[in-house]
């Protein structure tokens, strides 16, 4: 057992002083911090920007639907400016359009008609074209125009109709097992994947290390040396006893603070002027 001990001592110290040890260790509770942070980040992000209602509509449709589509935009306190146009005049009125938005006079136009109004497309070309949440607004006030031109020409009332079917219906799911009432589904997702994370990172990464001290010692010719001194089954016995420790101690230090960041999780959010994205963990025995 003496031998064992030693393998086991040399194997874990030379692992913990490594600088591999130290960049691993590190990164866990980095990696932990950004994956709490990034999803509260990306919800603020979602948001429309200020300047999304800065455009010009381009209405070529005949029946007003720009005017639609700019009451729906009115919302976020600026009214888009409205053209109305022939059909053939499209290409003119874009181009006089793009000039603006080039000289950063409007962030976009969008170009509206015919086929607008049928429900099939409209086009929109700016600065912020790139940004989703600003082009999911402008497609929502379309399609929104849209829809209240259709529900007016079959005699219903638009307003009341949009209110009824307007809803955001939040289902939170709770888990009940034997012993009572568990935590929110997403919680015990999260400590699965969790989990298999580790266990996965545990087979490639600490497996791996075994494999190479083994190659190791046997391209430096050490193996026979070692061998002549202690059993093989000692030796390999030392190394994985020595190597699951590394790993223990280094998953010890990750879970602790991935508790430790769900803990104080509000108060780092708040400090970053970000909202907390609440998740209850299971109770779990030792």
């Amino acid at each position: 057992m003496g031998k064992m001990f030693a393998v086991i001592k040399r194997e874990y110290l030379e692992r913990v002083r490594s600088k591999w040890f130290v960049v691993a260790t590190v990164f866990g509770p980095l990696m932990m911090a950004v994956l709490t942070i990034l999803p509260a980040y990306m919800a603020t992000m979602t948001r429309p920007s200020k300047n999304v209602a800065n455009i010009v509509i381009l209405d070529a449709s005949g029946t007003g639907l720009g005017d639609r589509i700019a009451q729906q935009l009115g919302s976020l306190g600026r009214i888009p400016q409205i053209r109305t146009i022939a059909p053939a005049g499209i290409a003119l009125a874009e181009s006089t359009a793009t000039r603006e938005v080039i000289n950063k006079t409007v962030e976009g136009y969008l170009v509206v008609d015919a086929l607008t109004q049928s429900g099939e497309r409209a086009r929109y070309a700016g600065r912020n074209a790139s940004t989703i949440p600003d082009i999911d607004r402008l497609q929502d006030a379309t399609r929104g125009a849209v829809l209240a031109m259709r529900f007016e020409a079959a005699g219903l009332d638009a307003q009341k109709v949009q209110s009824l079917s307007r809803m955001h219906l939040k289902l939170d799911a709770e888990r009940l097992t034997k012993e009572g009432r568990g935590a929110s589904g997403k919680g015990n997702v999260a400590l699965a994947y969790v989990m298999a994370l580790l266990l996965y990172m545990s087979i490639i990464l600490y497996g791996q290390s075994i494999l190479m001290g083994v190659i190791e010692e046997k391209t430096q010719r050490v193996a026979e040396v070692v061998v002549a001194s202690i059993p093989s089954n000692e030796l390999l016995a030392g190394k994985v006893i020595g190597v699951g420790a590394v790993g223990l101690a280094q998953q010890i230090v990750w879970v602790t603070s991935g508790l430790l960041l769900l803990k104080f999780q509000q108060p780092i959010m708040q400090a970053l002027g970000l909202p907390a994205v609440g998740m209850q963990m299971p109770q779990l025995s030792i």
